[in-house]
């Protein structure tokens, strides 16, 4: 990018190539101006500082062969089959190119052998022009067909950025005389781009685990085949086909390559028309010839004739499917087809085409060096999934299914069933094909009504062909739905938790309104608590009042008034002192005494009862008769 902008060494033959002593007259694309003062850096580096170090500017082609770099986009859509491989402009610019590889060896065989040189060119030899360069991915890989986008419409592709723009529309022819002459690179192949393309999309593919699937769906009719392989289509991004559908699917593609072709015609007669044009049309190269585009013509002309097909032609045109450039890049999957072992001879066997020689197959058993001499290798299936299922079962789920345009029917029903009971036998079943090939069919029954969507033998199917291998627009596909379920799983969320905050907002509301409630009822029981706690204690109450607080405050006051230095000691003291009805103070009191007078008394009492006197015991100079002893002996029994 640092020639983008270099004039023609000759104005009159702008095609002639730079070589490396042209460095001096480069001129850099705006966009990549820092990358020239860069090499001028290094440039000067060499000059000033050359005992010390060895600096050197290598310049690049687009390269390609690892993550393709700028041609990744067109490696991309090749590999899905984009209907119309865009080209930038009229592509009629040259670019550039090296596989890394080599670019590789040549800085290898640099820091092995440091030449005395400032500026090299790593470029191929052959010199190739865009539309060359995508024309080849497209007619070897891709669909074959081809869209000129005009430049200031280029930014309409979701896929191109600035500098894969700046770069497909660079302009500079270039020859490696260093490397080829003096370096004598061995270069990874001496093949044109053209030609090693075959050799690139494997390791595209290779490098990307991108396998082609192609699975066969069989069984009765009715049991589930076509909903058991759409779902594989869709999730391993594979071609339908089937026996219902390829008439039609081959009516659209053969009139989208007509319409195409007409489309190129009228193009051209523009160009022929036109002074102005800026390609001639030496450089706009037939993209099919006259005898392929009659062919097509009359196919498509039959196809809409609107007369039946025999079956013969109808598994010719399923062939035809199979062998498109899409089916083999990404897969198949075929529905019901084949049903007899002279449909898998018709489709499988070898024909007119030839089997590719891979190096795996060199080192073949001997036992299998013969196994695949009549049949097409790349048209055989990885598997085989063989639905069973009971005439019982798919008569209920054929009188439960809505019946919509007749073919669930009961006599529909019932003979096609017959049909295919008497072709599934031992010595007619397609089955034995597959397996003297030893494709073993994996056998799933069918017998269950809840599982009409075939969820069961599809987690079978995907557990034996593994991960998923789809490319960009298939993992769009599945991005695109990984965040609608995302979407979905958010708004459940979202809803769940709207719920719950509403809910929460009620038991709020409810809890406010029971609490007010709640703080009266509170209120009433603890103004009954205390009033009874009142009553209760009333008692105590009036029992201190009458009995502990009048002594004992006047014995408190005492203290605070005298301060001594024992209070409590002082406080017993006067309480003893002070209490107005006790006996603790009299010198004669005794505990002991007092008990027993009382006792005493009681039996007195009892005796005064029987009418018994008792004389009373009286020292010897006690009187007994006069009054004085009886007032003596009352004071004793008072006392």
């Amino acid at each position: 990018m640092t020639w983008a902008l270099t004039k023609p060494l000759d104005p009159d033959t702008p095609d002639m190539p730079f070589i490396e002593t042209d460095f001096r007259k480069r001129k850099p694309h705006p966009n990549f101006r820092t990358h020239y003062d860069i090499e001028n850096e290094v440039i000067g580096m060499a000059r000033k500082f050359k005992p010390q170090i060895g600096t050197i500017v290598v310049a690049s082609g687009i390269t390609y062969g690892g993550q393709e770099d700028v041609l990744f986009y067109w490696f991309q859509k090749a590999w899905e089959c984009e209907p119309l491989l865009p080209i930038i402009s009229t592509g009629g610019n040259f670019l550039p190119l090296i596989n890394v590889q080599d670019l590789a060896k040549v800085i290898y065989k640099l820091i092995e052998n440091f030449p005395k040189k400032l500026y090299i060119l790593a470029v191929e030899q052959n010199i190739m022009k865009q539309r060359e360069i995508i024309k080849a991915l497209g007619r070897i890989s891709g669909s074959g067909m081809f869209t000129n986008v005009p430049a200031e419409k280029a930014f309409l592709i979701p896929e191109l950025d600035q500098r894969m723009y700046d770069m497909i529309m660079l302009n500079v022819s270039m020859e490696p005389v260093f490397i080829v002459e003096e370096m004598g690179l061995e270069w990874t192949s001496e093949m044109t781009f053209e030609e090693n393309v075959p050799t690139l999309m494997k390791q595209f593919t290779k490098a990307r685990k991108l396998k082609p699937f192609k699975v066969i769906v069989y069984g009765p009719p009715v049991v589930g085949k076509t909903t058991l392989a759409k779902q594989i289509c869709e999730a391993y991004g594979l071609v339908y086909v089937s026996y219902d559908n390829i008439i039609h699917d081959t009516i659209d593609y053969t009139q989208f390559r007509v319409n195409y072709w007409e489309m190129k015609d009228k193009e051209r007669e523009m160009k022929e028309q036109s002074p102005r044009s800026d390609m001639s049309l030496s450089d706009e190269e037939e993209d099919d010839d006259d005898d392929d585009r009659e062919t097509t013509r009359q196919t498509l002309a039959l196809l809409k004739s609107g007369r039946p097909f025999s079956n013969e032609e109808i598994i010719g045109y399923i062939r035809e499917r199979l062998l498109r450039r899409d089916a083999l890049n990404r897969g198949w999957v075929l529905d019901g087809v084949p049903t007899t072992l002279q449909e898998c001879s018709l489709l499988f066997d070898i024909g007119e085409e030839e089997n590719s020689v891979a190096s795996e197959d060199q080192d073949t058993f001997d036992e299998d060096v013969d196994l695949y001499n009549n049949v097409l290798k790349k048209l055989l299936p990885d598997i085989v999934v063989s639905l069973e299922a009971t005439d019982e079962f798919i008569c209920d789920k054929a009188m439960r299914l809505p019946n919509g345009d007749g073919q669930f029917d009961e006599e529909v029903v019932l003979q096609r069933l017959r049909e295919f009971r008497a072709g599934d036998t031992n010595e007619t079943t397609p089955l034995s094909y597959f397996e003297e090939l030893e494709i073993h069919p994996m056998r799933r029954t069918v017998g269950d009504h809840n599982d009409y969507a075939m969820k069961s033998a599809f987690s079978a199917v995907t557990l034996r062909l593994g991960r998923a291998c789809r490319y960009k627009k298939l993992i769009d596909a599945r991005i695109e739905a990984e965040i609608k379920a995302k979407a979905e799983l958010d708004a459940k969320k979202n809803k769940e938790a709207k719920e719950q905050a509403e809910l929460e907002r009620k038991m709020k509301e409810t809890r406010e309104k029971n609490m007010e409630y709640w703080a009266e009822v509170y209120a009433s029981m603890q103004e009954e608590e205390e009033a009874a706690l009142a009553a209760e204690t009333e008692p105590m109450r009036q029992y201190l009042m009458n009995h502990i607080f009048p002594t004992l405050t006047t014995a408190l006051l005492e203290v605070a008034r005298v301060r001594p230095d024992d209070p409590v000691d002082f406080l017993a003291e006067y309480l003893f002192k002070m209490n107005p009805t006790g006996k603790m103070l009299e010198p004669g009191f005794n505990l002991q005494a007092e008990m027993l007078l009382k006792k005493i008394k009681m039996l007195d009492d009892s005796m005064k009862d029987l009418d018994i006197k008792i004389d009373p015991l009286l020292p010897p100079d006690v009187d007994a008769g006069g009054p004085t002893i009886k007032k003596k002996i009352d004071n004793m029994f008072s006392l």
